[in-house]
């Protein structure tokens, strides 16, 4: 957090308390697909069928030949899980990274 909380009055400060004292509930993570699908906003994040999150973006990155996402999902998933991507009818496996995709050393 980068704002002191025992400072004046400000607007969100009983917000940011409660969310030090709960913690969070989602977290913005990265997703690799398997296969040529391309993830899109809104696109909903599946954990053993279960809906755990939605994607705020998506695209496919030609210098790691990869699909990749981000989304807003559950603060319990850990990177390396394994998810789901539900594109249009059909689902999509996909594994939690980093948001950063691109590799300088990545070769072809």
């Amino acid at each position: 957090m980068f704002c002191k909380l025992d400072k004046e009055e400000f607007i969100g400060r009983d917000a940011l308390i409660k969310q030090k004292q709960e913690g969070v509930s989602k977290r913005l993570r990265g997703i690799e697909l398997e296969g040529n699908a391309v993830p899109r906003h809104g696109y909903t994040v599946l954990k053993d069928g279960q809906p755990v999150g939605e994607v705020t973006t998506g695209y496919r990155l030609i210098s790691v030949d990869k699909s990749c996402a981000v989304a807003l999902v559950d603060a319990s998933l850990q990177m390396g899980d394994t998810v789901e991507v539900q594109i249009r009818k059909k689902t999509f496996p996909g594994v939690i990274t980093k948001k950063k995709f691109y590799d300088k050393h990545y070769k072809k």
